[in-house]
């Protein structure tokens, strides 16, 4: 008699492994893992449970996402090429804006923000683009990004030297009216009309470029004046020098000497400098003799705006701590930008507390994204930082310092934010990576790599999300949306992993291919796109628990010869006493040829092709055509590993095939399974077929045929149906 073994797996936590741990028998995750596992979830039990199924909310030609600009109102906002659309949560309404300065081919790097009843969007290529939200009649209005002025014309934006270290000065013609710039070197182009500079900390805007190093320029703030100044002596003074006096607490740098002279540009108060005062420089304290004005001088001190629409626009904003962020510069990767506390278009950098901030990560990197929780997180192609925030370290000027937690680089993905940490994607777009906690003062966060042991379900992301705790479920899942096969990769994380513990994957995959998932709320939402007749549909659609079918729409109806049509989303609905008689017609908005799941309250009805008049083919056997939907149905495939014996006195074990000498399925609330191609079918003989289906609580044995070195066989359903798995046992020669 050859020796047998029985092997039940009640623990699926970990998901669907990466093929190369099919050897891994002596591991924990090997024996929680499965080596497939298709379109099921795993619930906090660790039994699995068949994805919810997702019902279309409206067509796009772009993608969507969720945006709550006010509490207790939540809106998807789709962006389209060309266009966004704003349509309020349970409502028919949509507002359409149109003019936007994306293309189809920037619509999945486009970033947003909400700040104030405002949301920000902000992309490669183009300046930010504003949506107001006004609540008391629930309108949006949209304006292109601008920074605030102040009275005298000012604008309030940080400001940056490209050519800082080259030794470049620039000397205006006069002090206000328009005037000419002129640099010692090449510094302008004739994009750079209608940017501003600064002189001395005081705005001018080019109006005109003559040659790479002058240019005609409006004084928009008169600039500092310029004064000879005759000391007793200069001993220890140098040009680059700044000088304060005493008395008069004049302020200036020297932009020359001559003899005892010094020419001084002047910064505090403009009066300059009294006869006979003491003023003091770094090393030398002198008399001042006598003081006479001079024409500008020219100066190091002077800058450009860092955003406009020359040198570029940040391609990722973000918020935290009431302050707008602003990152990924073209011009300059390692910068980040905040707002002024409370502001949207408040970026005058100062040193007061709740000023706007500007500073640069210290390392030759492009910033991919910041990131605020318990501290502020900056994510990088080098690598990620986190700027410590406390109550005794707030975020303002000069409290900001970076700190290096790994040199993981990231991935232009926006990364979200979990009740454990935050989890990012990698910049080669193989890995899931999550920053967490240690709860340590030496090494407070650290990076684990959330998919070791599942990164062949990593495809190429192009979108990352996670559900709140206000979804129907227990559970909270990480969804990552596959660029490359059009899959999501489904992580259910816990709350309070230990150091070694793994999330689970599973691939979800269906008719539809998804472009884009989101979250808000109690939504998460995919924007799919379907291949039928030779044609694309695309649709936002939102996972619903109660439905079996993706794509799931409410059927309409027709009497007689006419058939009633409608547009996607439209929420086509039947009063309780319609006339809708066996027999009727229904029909969808899908290509003719395409063939659809019908489903009423859980109940399978059967699959319909759409014919040419638009209705489905046969008669749906149904009275009522309440609460029927038609969508798109998807398999289940659950595999479990079948290990070998462990190693140990001679039974051949592990060198020679093995027979499967039957399999078990313990289900609950189940319906319609194979069983190792066993068919259990929604009814038994003798059951009421104009009844719904059972949900059963079962265990389905069979036997399994052939022998071989690594046996296996699958739980499967293939048509829509509830489905619980609570243990997959199998008796295998050993």
């Amino acid at each position: 008699m050859i020796n047998a073994q029985i092997i039940a797996q009640r623990d699926f936590s970990a998901g669907q492994l990466d093929p190369t741990a099919a050897r891994g028998d002596d591991t924990d995750i090997m024996r929680a893992g499965l080596k497939r596992a298709r379109n099921v979830r795993i619930l906090g039990t660790r039994a699995l449970k068949r994805r919810p199924g997702r019902r279309i909310l409206f067509s796009t030609t772009g993608r969507a996402d969720i945006v709550q600009p006010t509490a207790g109102e939540t809106w998807y906002m789709a962006l389209e090429p060309g266009r966004i659309t704003f349509r309020r949560k349970g409502a028919l309404t949509a507002q359409t804006i149109t003019g936007m300065p994306w293309t189809a081919d920037i619509i999945g790097d486009l970033r947003f923000a909400e700040s104030q009843n405002v949301v920000i969007i902000s992309g490669p290529g183009i300046r930010p683009q504003l949506f107001d939200y006004t609540p008391s009649i629930g309108l949006w209005t949209h304006s292109v990004f601008a920074f605030a002025t102040d009275p005298t014309g000012a604008i309030r934006a940080p400001f940056h030297n490209f050519f800082l270290g080259r030794g470049i000065t620039v000397q205006p013609s006069a002090r206000s009216g328009s005037i000419t710039l002129t640099f010692s070197q090449p510094v302008l182009d004739p994009g750079h009309v209608g940017v501003r500079f600064r002189y001395a900390e005081r705005q001018v805007e080019i109006t005109a470029v003559n040659s790479p190093t002058s240019a005609t320029a409006t004084v928009i703030e008169e600039l500092p004046p310029t004064y000879n100044v005759t000391f007793n002596t200069v001993s220890g003074l140098q040009v680059g020098d700044i000088v304060e006096g005493v008395a008069s607490s004049a302020r200036g740098v020297v932009t020359g000497i001559a003899g005892t002279t010094a020419t001084i540009l002047v910064t505090q108060n403009w009066a300059g400098f009294q006869s006979s005062e003491v003023v003091a420089g770094p090393r030398s304290r002198m008399t001042v003799s006598s003081q006479s004005a001079a024409a500008p001088a020219a100066t190091f001190l002077w800058e450009e705006a860092l955003m406009s629409d020359f040198r570029g626009w940040p391609r990722v904003v973000s918020k935290d701590q009431q302050r707008v962020i602003f990152c990924d510069f073209p011009q300059v990767g390692s910068a980040v930008v905040y707002s002024a506390t409370g502001t949207v278009n408040d970026f005058l950098v100062g040193g007061e507390p709740e000023d706007a901030i500007f500073e640069f990560v210290p390392d030759n990197c492009t910033v991919r994204d910041v990131v605020g929780g318990a501290d502020e997180f900056i994510f990088t192609d080098k690598g990620v930082y986190y700027v410590p925030v406390s109550e005794n370290n707030p975020l303002v000027p000069g409290s900001i310092s970076f700190r290096r937690i790994s040199d993981d680089p990231c991935s232009t993905i926006r990364p979200v934010l979990t009740s454990e940490g935050m989890v990012f994607v990698n910049a080669s777009l193989t890995r899931v990576f999550a920053l967490v906690g240690t709860g340590q003062t030496t090494r407070p966060y650290i990076i684990e790599d959330l998919t070791q042991y599942h990164s062949p379900l990593i495809k190429s992301p192009v979108a990352i999300t996670a559900s709140s705790a206000d979804v129907t479920t227990a559970e909270r899942y990480l969804y990552v949306a596959n660029g490359q096969d059009g899959t999501l990769a489904v992580g259910r994380y816990q709350e309070r992993r230990s150091a070694g513990s793994y999330v689970g994957w599973v691939p979800w995959d269906g008719a539809g291919r998804i472009e884009w998932v989101a979250s808000g709320g109690s939504d998460v939402i995919v924007t799919a796109s379907y291949n039928v007749g030779g044609q694309e549909l695309r649709f936002v659609e939102v996972f619903d628990e109660g439905l079996l079918v993706d794509a799931a729409q409410p059927l309409a109806s027709s009497t007689g010869t006419e058939v009633l049509e409608f547009a996607p989303g439209d929420p086509v609905e039947f009063a309780p006493g319609d006339p809708v008689e066996l027999g009727d017609t229904y029909a969808f908005n899908w290509a003719v040829g395409t063939t659809l799941s019908v489903v009423q309250a859980g109940w399978y009805r059967g699959d319909y092709t759409i014919e040419p008049d638009g209705s489905l083919s046969g008669q749906i056997p149904v009275q009522s055509a309440v609460g029927m939907t038609g969508g798109f149905s998807f398999t289940v495939e659950v595999t479990p590993f079948v290990p070998h014996a462990p190693e140990g006195q001679s039974q051949r074990q592990r060198l020679r095939r093995r027979r499967l000498k039957q399999v078990a399925a313990t289900v609950q609330r189940t319906q319609a399974i194979e069983v190792a191609g066993w068919l259990v079918p929604f009814y038994r003989a003798g059951e009421n077929e104009e009844e719904p289906p059972p949900m059963r609580d079962e265990t389905y044995r069979t036997r399994v045929l052939g022998r071989a070195i690594d046996p296996e066989w699958s739980l499967v359903q293939s048509l829509p149906g509830s489905l619980t798995i609570l243990e997959l046992t199998t008796e295998v020669t050993i």
